[in-house]
């Protein structure tokens, strides 16, 4: 289970030039209160199931898929993709956060934090100052 909180950052933290990060391309089949997404994160691809559990968090399953079914289902997606350059950050603290920097139409930065927990502090973290909104 992961926290479903996001926020819209101001620009890219600075410590980011010096992370490696993933390009990906995701499209999304939606399902009542599940969600699936048939996404390639460089040459892996993936059908994730994201469901909202009672508590707000997010229970996500992430099935290995071959480029061949990744390619059928892609096509139910048309309409409903994205795709941005991932990084994973941690901060000295140790909370982790997934930052995807999106271009083109839908250009901007979110941050997602990698926490089980439901009220984490991002008045702590070193990302308060980016942050523009949760949305």
């Amino acid at each position: 289970m992961v926290s479903r909180k996001r926020f819209l950052l101001s620009k890219r933290p600075a410590s980011l030039r010096q992370l490696d990060g993933v390009d990906v391309v995701e499209g999304y089949i939606a399902r009542g209160d599940v969600s699936h997404l048939v996404r390639r994160e460089g040459t892996t691809y993936f059908l994730v199931e994201n469901e909202v559990g009672e508590s707000g968090l997010v229970d996500e399953r992430r099935l290995e898929i071959s480029q061949s079914i990744f390619g059928m289902l892609w096509r139910a997606t048309k309409g409903q993709r994205s795709s941005f350059r991932a990084f994973e950050y941690t901060e000295s603290s140790g909370l982790t956060w997934t930052i995807e920097e999106y271009h083109g139409r839908e250009e901007r930065i979110l941050a997602f934090p990698r926490s089980t927990a439901r009220a984490f502090r991002i008045n702590l973290s070193e990302l308060k100052e980016l942050v523009i909104r949760e949305e």
